[in-house]
């Protein structure tokens, strides 16, 4: 396992210099489960209508040309990669390769009989995101009466076999009520829970196959926000943070300048997303056309160079710029354009859920002795 400060030395020499140092290749959109807020998840017969799935041939293609450009770390999704027949093959061929591998799972797939081969390469981490704190809530949200004892059972093998998991959680209007359970598991497990509030639009899928209430409104998703640290770092931790945070604010940070500024993340700069029926985007949230190109068809390094210039229009509007509270904001050009169809709109939702997450950290902060 490369050490994180090694790797965040590494993808800020990569970022600069423009060069692919991670991807992720999501293998396929195909799902054991059927979750209500997913962009991705497609049925066959959807599938057909969009496109093709690639060969385990075809990726490792992929990455041997990536390879030859510096690409050392690759994340496996989906979708549900452990759900593909011919995933051993490929993880397997990948480590093979001297690749840094992560795969994203729900984690109910997760057996004795993956753990025997895995456990022999193991990847540098699975991601696997808790949906709940009771099979109840697994049922109604995801379409799976099981989800948690299973997601329970992988992790504990995984442990036990010396394999590094995380768990990411979505908080949702049908999970929330399970959140300090969700927590709770965690701790029984062993491990630490990364819950978010924040939900992207689904931008990659017809809205209307979507309930309206498959996200938290802004105001809720901002104070949950608040709580999940307020819980999660402890008292001591929590006070330094909102003290933090409240010296950003009165320092009224704004930029010099009323021009938009260049996106802090990597997307496009140090990093790809390549989906299964081969689209190769600067990020995984947003399926912008002008902004995609086609690395199975032009090969991985043109294609990549293309993704790079393009990705030059994600900047963050001057209003967001010159708003004091950029700093503590979630906001980001994927955001703005998910949120409201433009780089140059200000994404309203983020703006509330800025605001209530600022007000509950007062509240919480007052409470303390």
């Amino acid at each position: 396992m490369v050490q994180p400060q090694i790797m965040k030395y590494l993808f800020s020499k990569a970022t600069r210099a423009k060069l692919p140092l991670s991807a992720a290749f999501e293998i396929s959109p195909e799902c054991n489960m059927n979750c209500k807020m997913c962009y991705v998840k497609m049925t066959s017969e959807e599938m057909k209508k969009v496109g093709r799935k690639r060969t385990v041939e075809e990726w490792l293609d992929i990455a041997k040309q990536a390879q030859e450009l510096g690409l050392l770390h690759i994340l496996l999704t989906g979708g549900e990669p452990f759900l593909q027949k011919d995933f051993k093959e490929l993880y397997l061929k990948l480590k093979q390769m001297g690749f840094i591998v992560s795969i994203n799972s729900n984690g109910t797939m997760i057996n004795e009989e993956i753990i025997s081969w895995l456990s022999q390469s193991p990847p540098d981490v699975i991601n696997i995101t808790l949906y709940g704190a009771s099979n109840d809530t697994y049922k109604r949200l995801c379409n799976n009466p099981k989800g948690l004892e299973q997601v329970k059972n992988a992790v504990n093998l995984l442990r036990s076999n010396n394999i590094k998991v995380k768990l990411n959680a979505s908080i949702t209007p049908y999970n929330i009520d399970d959140l300090d359970e969700m927590l709770k598991v965690a701790e029984e497990l062993g491990v630490t829970l990364n819950p978010t509030a924040y939900m992207f639009p689904p931008s990659r899928r017809d809205e209307s196959l979507f309930e309206d209430n498959f996200r938290l409104d802004a105001e809720r998703a901002g104070k949950c926000t608040a709580y999940m640290e307020y819980k999660k770092l402890g008292k001591e931790k929590f006070k330094q943070k909102v003290e933090y945070i409240m010296n950003i604010l009165k320092k009224n940070n704004k930029a010099e300048n009323n021009e938009d500024l260049d996106i802090s993340c990597r997307a496009g700069k140090s990093t790809a997303w390549i989906t299964w029926d081969g689209k190769m985007m600067s990020c995984g949230v947003m399926e912008n056309e002008n902004l995609i190109s086609y690395p199975f068809e032009k090969g991985f390094e043109a294609a990549w160079k293309d993704v790079v210039e393009k990705s030059k229009v994600l900047k963050l509007n001057s209003n967001c710029v010159k708003c004091e509270k950029r700093e503590v904001c979630y906001t980001c050009g994927a955001a703005c354009y998910d949120e409201e169809g433009s780089f140059e709109k200000v994404p309203n939702y983020l703006c509330k859920m800025t605001d209530a997450r600022l007000e509950e950290l007062k509240i919480l902060y007052e409470t303390l002795d």
